[in-house]
Protein backbone atom coordinates (compact mmCIF):
# COMPACT_ATOMS: atom_id res chain seq x y z
CA UNK A 1 0.00 0.00 0.00
CA UNK A 2 1.34 3.42 -0.97
CA UNK A 3 1.70 6.26 1.48
CA UNK A 4 -0.64 9.14 0.84
CA UNK A 5 1.00 12.54 1.27
CA UNK A 6 -0.82 15.88 1.32
CA UNK A 7 0.97 19.11 0.49
CA UNK A 8 -0.17 22.68 -0.11
CA UNK A 9 1.02 24.82 -3.01
CA UNK A 10 4.46 24.73 -4.60
CA UNK A 11 7.80 24.20 -2.91
CA UNK A 12 11.10 23.55 -4.68
CA UNK A 13 12.47 21.92 -1.52
CA UNK A 14 9.57 19.48 -1.41
CA UNK A 15 9.83 18.75 -5.11
CA UNK A 16 13.55 17.93 -4.76
CA UNK A 17 12.79 15.77 -1.73
CA UNK A 18 10.06 13.85 -3.59
CA UNK A 19 12.40 13.35 -6.56
CA UNK A 20 15.11 12.02 -4.25
CA UNK A 21 12.72 9.59 -2.56
CA UNK A 22 11.41 8.38 -5.90
CA UNK A 23 14.84 7.87 -7.51
CA UNK A 24 17.12 6.84 -4.64
CA UNK A 25 14.78 4.68 -2.59
CA UNK A 26 12.32 3.61 -5.29
CA UNK A 27 9.44 4.41 -2.94
CA UNK A 28 5.97 4.83 -4.37
CA UNK A 29 3.54 7.24 -2.81
CA UNK A 30 0.43 9.13 -3.80
CA UNK A 31 0.67 12.90 -3.68
CA UNK A 32 -2.36 15.10 -3.04
CA UNK A 33 -1.66 18.77 -3.76
CA UNK A 34 -3.92 21.63 -2.65
CA UNK A 35 -4.08 24.25 -5.40
CA UNK A 36 -3.23 27.27 -3.17
CA UNK A 37 -5.74 29.76 -4.45
CA UNK A 38 -5.50 32.55 -5.67
CA UNK A 39 -2.02 31.96 -7.14
CA UNK A 40 -2.75 28.30 -8.06
CA UNK A 41 0.90 27.33 -7.58
CA UNK A 42 -0.33 23.89 -6.51
CA UNK A 43 -1.21 23.17 -10.12
CA UNK A 44 2.45 23.72 -11.04
CA UNK A 45 3.53 21.41 -8.21
CA UNK A 46 1.13 18.70 -9.40
CA UNK A 47 2.34 19.02 -13.01
CA UNK A 48 6.02 18.78 -12.05
CA UNK A 49 5.40 15.88 -9.67
CA UNK A 50 3.54 14.02 -12.42
CA UNK A 51 6.56 14.50 -14.75
CA UNK A 52 8.65 12.75 -12.08
CA UNK A 53 6.34 9.74 -12.24
CA UNK A 54 4.56 10.44 -8.96
CA UNK A 55 0.87 9.55 -8.84
CA UNK A 56 -0.64 12.96 -8.12
CA UNK A 57 -3.99 14.69 -7.85
CA UNK A 58 -4.79 18.36 -7.29
CA UNK A 59 -7.62 19.41 -4.97
CA UNK A 60 -9.23 22.75 -4.19
CA UNK A 61 -8.21 24.40 -0.92
CA UNK A 62 -11.72 23.89 0.44
CA UNK A 63 -11.11 20.11 0.47
CA UNK A 64 -7.96 20.17 2.61
CA UNK A 65 -9.81 19.26 5.79
CA UNK A 66 -11.65 16.31 4.26
CA UNK A 67 -8.47 14.90 2.68
CA UNK A 68 -6.51 14.97 5.94
CA UNK A 69 -8.60 11.99 7.06
CA UNK A 70 -7.30 10.02 4.05
CA UNK A 71 -3.56 10.79 4.20
CA UNK A 72 -0.63 9.43 6.23
CA UNK A 73 1.22 12.74 6.53
CA UNK A 74 1.14 16.42 5.67
CA UNK A 75 4.42 17.63 4.15
CA UNK A 76 5.05 21.34 3.77
CA UNK A 77 7.66 23.76 2.54
CA UNK A 78 8.11 27.15 4.18
CA UNK A 79 9.80 30.54 3.87
CA UNK A 80 11.45 30.40 7.32
CA UNK A 81 11.61 28.30 10.47
CA UNK A 82 11.60 30.59 13.48
CA UNK A 83 13.56 30.28 16.72
CA UNK A 84 10.53 28.96 18.63
CA UNK A 85 9.81 26.24 16.03
CA UNK A 86 7.07 28.18 14.26
CA UNK A 87 7.09 28.57 10.50
CA UNK A 88 6.41 31.38 8.08
CA UNK A 89 4.90 30.10 4.88
CA UNK A 90 2.34 30.51 2.15
CA UNK A 91 -1.35 31.17 2.66
CA UNK A 92 -3.31 28.06 3.51
CA UNK A 93 -0.69 26.37 5.68
CA UNK A 94 -2.54 27.14 8.90
CA UNK A 95 -5.69 25.46 7.60
CA UNK A 96 -3.72 22.34 6.67
CA UNK A 97 -1.82 22.22 9.96
CA UNK A 98 -5.00 22.69 11.98
CA UNK A 99 -6.79 19.96 10.00
CA UNK A 100 -3.83 17.61 10.48
CA UNK A 101 -3.83 18.30 14.21
CA UNK A 102 -7.56 17.60 14.48
CA UNK A 103 -7.13 14.28 12.62
CA UNK A 104 -3.84 13.21 14.31
CA UNK A 105 -1.88 13.36 11.04
CA UNK A 106 1.85 14.09 11.41
CA UNK A 107 3.12 17.35 9.92
CA UNK A 108 6.60 17.35 8.36
CA UNK A 109 8.28 20.57 7.22
CA UNK A 110 11.04 20.22 4.62
CA UNK A 111 13.41 23.18 4.41
CA UNK A 112 17.09 23.77 3.71
CA UNK A 113 19.29 24.85 6.62
CA UNK A 114 19.53 28.47 5.46
CA UNK A 115 15.82 28.95 6.21
CA UNK A 116 16.46 28.49 9.95
CA UNK A 117 16.46 31.76 11.85
CA UNK A 118 17.07 32.57 15.52
CA UNK A 119 14.41 35.29 15.37
CA UNK A 120 10.96 34.95 16.81
CA UNK A 121 7.88 35.80 14.74
CA UNK A 122 6.98 38.78 16.90
CA UNK A 123 10.43 40.33 17.26
CA UNK A 124 10.18 43.92 16.18
CA UNK A 125 12.92 46.07 14.74
CA UNK A 126 10.58 49.02 14.35
CA UNK A 127 11.49 52.30 15.96
CA UNK A 128 8.73 54.17 17.72
CA UNK A 129 8.43 57.93 17.28
CA UNK A 130 5.97 60.51 18.39
CA UNK A 131 3.32 61.29 15.76
CA UNK A 132 4.14 64.98 16.28
CA UNK A 133 7.46 64.47 14.50
CA UNK A 134 5.68 63.12 11.44
CA UNK A 135 2.51 65.19 11.31
CA UNK A 136 2.98 68.87 11.94
CA UNK A 137 0.11 70.18 13.99
CA UNK A 138 -1.26 73.55 12.94
CA UNK A 139 -3.90 75.83 14.38
CA UNK A 140 -6.12 75.17 11.33
CA UNK A 141 -6.66 71.54 12.35
CA UNK A 142 -8.48 72.59 15.57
Amino acid sequence: MNDKVLTIGYSTSLLKYFKHIKEAYKLNFDLIVAEQSPSFRGLQMAAEATKLGINCICIPDSNIYSYTTKVNKLMLGCHAIMGDGGIIGISGLKIGIHAAHMNSVPVIVIAPWYKLTPLYPFDSNNELYSPNLIFKQTDESN
